[in-house]
C-alpha cells in the first residue's frame, strides 16, 4: 500500500509540473524611442560585465539599466563626448572600457572618468581606422580586432598599445568588405565578407582559406553574404 501512496503521489507531481510548464507564459517588453530609445534602428546591442544593456542606434549610444536610459551623443562644446552619433557596433575590453564603432571611425568609453577618446592611433602601416566599423571583437591573447569598410582589418593590441592593419590585399579572393568576424575556442579566425563567403585563418591572417564543406569538399558559402557569425557550444558556428 506504502508503495501505490508513494506512485500515485508522484503521478499527481508529474501532472501538475506539466500543467504548470504548459500554462507557462513569456511576456516581451518593447523598447523604442516612446520610452526612451534614442532612435529606433539598432545597430549593436552589448551587455557589459556590470549588467547594464548598450543599443548602438543611427542616432547616439543608449545606455539601460532596466528602468531607463541614459543617452551618449556628440556635444560640441564637450571634447569628452562621442565623437560621432551612428554606432554600428560595440565591444567591452578586458579593462571594462566599452570600443564605440561608428561610420567614420572608433570611440573609446572610459566609465571610471565617464568619458570618451577618439580612437586615432597610427598602425604599423601607416594608416588608421576612418571608415564605417562593421565589427569589433576581441581575442584570448587581449587584442581587440576591429573590421573597417575598404580598410579590412585591424588588430589593437591592449599592452603592447601597437595597431596592426590587415589590408587583405594579399588574398586576391576577397574583393569585398569584411562584414562579421569572431575566434572559435582554438584560436582560429572565421571571417564572413559581404559576397566572397566564409574564410577561416588559423595563423593570425598570415594564410586565409575559404570554408570547405568535409561532405561535398565544396566552397558552401561561396559568393554569400555573411553578415553575423556567433560561436556557440561545443564550439560550433
Amino acid at each position: 500500500m506504502k508503495k501505490i501512496i508513494i506512485t500515485f503521489i508522484s503521478l499527481i507531481i508529474g501532472i501538475l509540473s506539466r500543467a504548470q510548464t504548459v500554462n507557462e507564459h513569456y511576456y516581451f517588453k518593447n523598447l523604442s524611442s516612446q520610452n526612451g530609445l534614442s532612435q529606433n534602428t539598432v545597430s549593436a546591442i552589448l551587455q557589459d560585465s556590470k549588467g547594464f544593456m548598450w543599443f548602438g542606434t543611427k542616432d547616439g549610444l543608449d545606455r539601460y539599466d532596466g528602468v531607463s536610459f541614459r543617452h551618449f551623443k556628440y556635444d560640441r562644446n564637450n571634447p569628452r563626448s562621442l565623437g560621432n552619433n551612428f554606432v554600428t557596433s560595440l565591444y567591452e575590453d578586458i579593462e571594462g572600457n566599452i570600443w564605440v564603432g561608428t561610420d567614420v571611425g572608433v570611440y573609446i568609453y572610459y566609465p571610471e572618468n565617464d568619458s570618451f577618446r577618439h580612437f586615432e592611433e597610427l598602425s604599423a602601416e601607416e594608416t588608421k581606422i576612418e571608415h564605417t566599423v562593421t565589427a569589433i571583437v576581441g581575442d584570448d591573447q587581449g587584442c581587440v580586432w576591429i573590421a573597417v569598410e575598404s580598410q579590412g582589418l585591424f588588430c589593437y593590441d591592449l599592452e603592447k598599445e601597437k595597431l596592426q592593419n590587415f589590408t587583405l590585399k594579399n588574398f586576391p579572393f576577397i574583393s569585398t568588405n569584411v562584414q562579421s568576424f569572431v575566434f572559435d575556442n582554438s584560436g582560429t579566425l572565421w571571417i564572413g565578407c559581404y559576397g566572397d563567403g566564409l574564410f577561416y585563418s588559423k595563423d593570425r591572417l598570415k594564410t586565409l582559406q575559404p570554408y570547405i564543406s568535409p561532405v561535398d569538399n565544396k566552397e558552401t558559402f561561396e559568393n554569400d553574404v555573411v553578415t553575423t557569425l556567433v560561436k556557440g557550444a561545443y564550439n560550433c558556428l
